[in-house]
């Protein structure tokens, strides 16, 4: 059975069952120690799981406890029961329904899912997400960039047609090329940049980088289908832009349409 414990407000894991008993035995895991396996629904202290987890571990490889020690329960039964945000879908329920891991509370759809990541070493809960001004301060950077990019690769394009065809009433193959780059340097400039290295210049300059949910780094394709639904968030009177302000994980419209996030390194 594979096991997590918790460690200066880290999760550490997954460890074997005879691991964990070397940690126990060195003092590194106490009975203040938060732990979780696949058996237990929250995370709990070692020293209050310690009755029902010895039975469990085969060849008496954990520390007999002198007594069983048995879960507090609720002082006030009558209590209202709170609402809480899901970690892994954002939506809300009723607390009592959903599983805790930590500080975080996960609904029983998503908390098979949710557990998976925890078993894959996936940075859960701790996204530091980039706020609207900063993002807004990147957006300007990359757009000086190509911009700068497009207007040089025009005026050169320009210089050269005129000397070469002085006929102003047609229109050269070149402008055509010189037409084509404008569009297709910014695609090339946002796809290369997020799915090589998960943030632009722009970004870069600012500290952010575009992950997926999960906190993993965004593919090629993602990246490149992230360019135009931002289009769609310009689209909207920039209201799909406007929206991360007000948004708990600084989600813009593209953002949600390709389920990803900014955030900060």
């Amino acid at each position: 059975m594979d096991w997590y414990y918790e460690d200066d407000n880290h999760k550490v894991g997954p460890v074997t069952d005879t691991e964990m008993s070397t940690l126990v035995k060195s003092g590194k895991i106490g009975s203040g120690t938060k732990v979780w396996n696949e058996k237990i629904s929250k995370w709990t202290t070692y020293g209050e799981l310690m009755g029902e987890v010895v039975a469990e571990v085969p060849g008496d490889t954990m520390p007999q406890a002198e007594h069983t020690v048995t879960r507090p329960e609720f002082d006030n039964q009558d209590a209202v029961a709170q609402d809480s945000t899901c970690l892994e879908c954002g939506r809300t329920f009723p607390i009592d329904d959903m599983v805790q891991h930590g500080e975080f509370n996960i609904c029983a759809s998503c908390k098979e899912v949710f557990f998976q990541k925890v078993k894959e070493g996936v940075s859960i809960g701790d996204m530091n997400y980039g706020g609207f001004w900063i993002r807004f301060g990147a957006k300007i950077i990359d757009n000086l960039i190509t911009g700068a990019v497009g207007a040089g690769v025009a005026i050169m394009g320009g210089v050269s047609v005129g000397l070469s065809n002085p006929n102003p009433t047609s229109f050269p193959p070149a402008m055509i090329a010189v037409i084509a780059f404008q569009y297709l340097f910014p695609i090339a400039y946002t796809t290369f940049f997020l799915g090589k290295y998960s943030a632009t210049p722009g970004k870069m300059a600012c500290g952010l980088k575009v992950v997926t949910a999960d906190g993993r780094s965004i593919t090629y394709l993602r990246a490149f289908g992230r360019y135009f639904a931002e289009i769609i968030s310009g689209l909207t009177l920039c209201i799909g832009y406007i929206i991360a302000a007000f948004d708990y994980e600084k989600r813009t419209l593209h953002d949600r349409i390709c389920t990803t996030r900014v955030i900060k390194n």
